[in-house]
């Protein structure tokens, strides 16, 4: 995506942490600003970009702020920012795009076909029967055996 420089704000400001005295005398981290309603989006576009971003980069009034101090010079700083802006920008949207709607969890756990936790305590209770209808049939096989006309007295 294509973002011209004349849509976004950049702000100077002193980067914290290490760095001595270097880090306190030099304006090097940037701070970038940018209006949702100001990007080359379209409408659906712009609600999963405020639907996905991180609550840290938007604002309520549709803001997007992202700082960066990783580099020791201004413009590395710029650009990183706007690198950081086009990458939670294209994450957010294909997160919109590709959410699937969820099915109703309780057609899930009744319906017993795979998909996650749900069918599983089908399959769970499927295999108890067999394995007590095993147990009942090797009963028997052993009480006929040990007396054969136990069935023909009922």
């Amino acid at each position: 995506m294509d973002i011209s420089r004349s849509e976004v704000e950049f702000e100077q400001t002193r980067s914290g942490g290490p760095g001595g005295q270097h880090a306190n005398r030099r304006a090097t981290a940037v701070r970038l600003r940018v209006q949702l309603q100001d990007l080359p989006l379209d409408e659906q576009e712009k609600e999963y970009v405020q639907e996905h971003l991180p609550p840290r980069h938007l604002t309520e009034s549709g803001e997007i702020i992202i700082e960066n101090a990783e580099h020791r010079s201004t413009e590395a700083n710029r650009k990183s920012a706007l690198d950081i802006l086009n990458e939670q920008i294209e994450s957010a949207i294909s997160r919109g795009r590709t959410r699937k709607k969820q099915k109703n969890r309780k057609n899930r756990i009744n319906s017993g076909g795979g998909g996650g936790g749900g069918g599983s305590e089908n399959i769970h209770e499927t295999q108890k029967k067999r394995r007590r209808a095993e147990s009942t049939d090797d009963l028997l096989e052993q009480a006929y055996q040990e007396d054969p006309d136990l069935l023909e007295n009922n």
